[in-house]
C-alpha cells in the first residue's frame, strides 16, 4: 500500500469515516454498517484512535527517513508491517488489606519496510534451458508411464 494511501487511511479511521475490521480477538465487538462495506466477518469492526495515532506517528518517522535518503515520498510503499510482543514490563501497585497486585504494561515491537517500486522487467523471449535428467531420474519416469511391461 503506498505510504499516502495508508496515511489517509489512518486519518479516515480516526474521523470514523472508515473502519478497521476485527477478526481474531473480537468477543464483545459490535456489529456495524462500515464492517458490511468492508466485508469484515459478521460485521465485526472498531476504530482504535490511540493505535491509529501511534502508527501515524511511525508513518511519519518512515516518511522523513525516506525523506533523508533522498527518496520521493509519493513512491515509497509499504510492503511490510509485523507487530511482536516485546517483554512485559512488571511494576506493583498496593491494595487495600496489605495486598499487593502487578501493575504490568504490555508493549511491542512494531517494524515497518518501505520500499519504492522500480519499473518491471520484461519476460525475456528465450526459452529456458532444458535441464539434463540422470538416468536414475529417466528409469523412475519410465516406471511411472508404465515401463512397457504388460501383465
Amino acid at each position: 500500500m503506498p505510504l499516502v494511501k495508508a496515511e489517509r487511511y489512518l486519518n479516515d479511521v480516526i474521523a470514523h469515516k472508515q473502519a478497521i475490521a476485527f477478526t481474531r480477538y473480537n468477543g464483545g465487538v459490535g456489529r456495524h454498517a462500515q464492517g458490511h462495506a468492508i466485508k469484515a466477518p459478521g460485521n465485526q469492526c472498531r476504530w482504535p484512535v490511540a493505535a491509529c495515532k501511534y502508527f501515524l506517528v511511525l508513518l511519519n518517522n518512515l516518511k522523513a527517513n525516506g525523506e533523508a535518503k533522498g527518496l520521493a515520498v509519493k513512491d515509497l510503499k509499504l510492503t511490510h508491517v509485523q507487530v511482536n510482543q516485546a517483554p512485559v514490563m512488571r511494576r506493583r501497585t498496593y491494595r487495600a488489606h496489605g495486598r499487593i497486585c502487578p501493575y504490568e504494561r504490555h508493549p511491542a515491537h512494531i517494524e515497518m519496510i518501505c520500499t519504492v517500486d522500480e519499473a518491471p522487467v520484461e519476460k525475456s523471449n528465450t526459452q529456458p534451458v532444458q535441464r539434463r535428467m540422470t538416468r536414475k531420474q529417466l528409469a523412475i519416469r519410465r516406471l511411472v508411464c508404465g515401463g512397457g511391461v504388460s501383465a
